[in-house]
């Protein structure tokens, strides 16, 4: 039963994807996926329309539902089943305009994760938060995520532009699969989108983003260190979709 809803919502997600061809962000990496597709959401918003995957909608059913714009309501498992059904079969017929972008998180801890995340959706941009240090302590772990990684990024298409945090080695590690247009983000060399003078405040984190003699500075309400290579990656995916930096700056300081 679950495997026909999965193939159901996926059909009708990709005549979504026909209709009206946005373009595809994926979030990928161990951690942090969810909370970097709300931020992005909300700073591209204003000058580009966007659709984002709620929490945690990462997988078979949670990325079609995503491009379907369908979050469930509490019920019991058949109920909501048929329920979802029922209203992804009308949002086909319904909805006459939809977002530029959607922006999409990609949940995978083995090939056939990435298999069949490609299978519904073939990301524009695809964006690599991290492969944490906690999630790959165990060597056996480790050798997994390299192989989900490495074959999820051989299955890209070689124009898919790729933004990726330039501090993670493990992710570096992964460089030689990397598709030709790349965007790095980090404090460190060899990050095109540069993280410097990260101070914590009372009301959040002020931090510099530079590239090619340009620094903008950002204040955002939030703790935590992810947070300032978030809004990094933000800045590099607004450049490649040719938006107004200084807008995006001012969106994060609100």
């Amino acid at each position: 039963m679950k495997l026909i809803f999965q193939i159901y919502l996926k059909f009708l997600a990709k005549i979504i994807l026909k209709k009206f061809r946005p373009k595809i962000i994926a979030i990928c990496g161990s951690t942090n996926k969810s909370t970097a597709v709300a931020a992005m959401a909300r700073v591209l918003s204003p000058q580009m329309e966007a659709a984002a995957s709620p929490k945690n909608f990462n997988a078979e059913i949670g990325i079609p539902l995503s491009i379907l714009r369908i979050v469930p309501e509490g019920a019991s498992k058949i109920e909501r089943w048929s329920s979802i059904a029922l209203r992804a079969l009308q949002q086909v017929f319904s909805l006459k305009t939809y977002p530029k972008i959607i922006l999409l998180e990609f949940g995978m801890h083995a090939p056939m994760d990435a298999e069949k995340a490609l299978s519904i959706a073939t990301p524009d941009i695809c964006i690599f938060t991290n492969l944490a240090p906690s999630i790959l302590s165990h060597t056996d772990k480790s050798e997994q995520y390299n192989k989900t990684f490495s074959y999820f990024l051989r299955r890209l298409p070689k124009d898919t532009a790729l933004i990726t945090n330039a501090d993670d080695p493990h992710l570096e590690e992964l460089a030689q699969f990397f598709p030709d247009k790349v965007s790095r983000y980090g404090q460190n060399p060899p990050s095109d989108w540069k993280l410097s003078e990260i101070t914590d405040t009372d009301s959040g984190q002020e931090f510099n983003i530079a590239r090619n003699g340009e620094i903008f500075q950002v204040k955002i309400r939030e703790f935590g260190l992810h947070h300032a290579y978030i809004a990094a990656a933000a800045f590099a995916l607004s450049s490649e979709l040719k938006l107004d930096l200084k807008k995006i700056q001012q969106e994060f300081c609100k």
